[in-house]
């Protein structure tokens, strides 16, 4: 994707907490490129944060612990819509029917948060993450094309 350098420049800042973060993202929509930009920075993320047990038991454990990490944000997390989203990722694609892509996105962006704000080696390494994921996205984008 052309716009890789700056979608990781604008994830990194989100991902550290700058204020310039909020500036960067609002001009950019929730899906096409940064949307897809996005869902693999969250997967990418998500993968470490799992460490590659996908199991429902260690779901339901990183999502517990996003909730009480966003326990007094307003409006309130909704754990449900993460886990749902977690699942649909891992196969279980009925549960997307089931939340908006709005609720997707901003289940993914406070995700990416998390994760880069309490991983200690995600923090020390996010341009190495945020390049796995561009790599990744180029490579789904490649697929999305080759299947029209």
């Amino acid at each position: 994707m052309e716009n890789n350098d700056y979608f990781m420049k604008t994830m990194k800042a989100h991902t550290l907490g700058r204020t310039e973060s909020v500036e960067l993202i609002q001009g950019l929509p929730n899906d096409g490129d940064w949307g897809l930009f996005t869902l693999s920075t969250f997967s990418v993320l998500l993968e470490k944060a799992l460490d590659d047990d996908t199991s429902q038991s260690a779901v339901k454990q990183f999502v517990e612990r996003v909730r009480y990490a966003y326990r007094r944000a307003d409006p309130p997390f909704n754990g449900l819509i993460l886990e749902g989203l977690i699942r649909g990722l891992l196969g279980e694609e009925a549960f997307l029917d089931e939340i908006t892509p709005e609720q997707q996105y901003e289940a993914q962006m406070l995700t990416i948060r998390y994760v880069a704000e309490t991983d200690e080696h995600v923090k020390a390494h996010i341009d190495t993450y945020l390049t796995d994921a561009a790599t990744l996205a180029d490579q789904w984008s490649e697929e999305t094309s080759e299947g029209c």
